[in-house]
């Protein structure tokens, strides 16, 4: 229930937040621009390096 009600929430709300000048569309904003630069590697990151983080242990 409570995923359904952010994803209906942020449906309805998001982009109107997201606009706004203050804090929150700054973060978004930044986060956009990281995502644009740096996708591929932090899609890289989390499915590989994650799991393998996890299975093998550092010393």
């Amino acid at each position: 229930m409570g995923d359904e009600l952010r994803f209906a929430l942020a449906r309805a709300y998001g982009a109107a937040w997201i606009e706004k000048p203050g804090r929150l569309g700054r973060l978004f904003k930044t986060a956009s621009e990281l995502v644009e630069r740096h996708g591929t590697a932090y899609i890289f990151y989390i499915v590989i390096l994650k799991d393998y983080a996890r299975l093998v242990p550092f010393p």
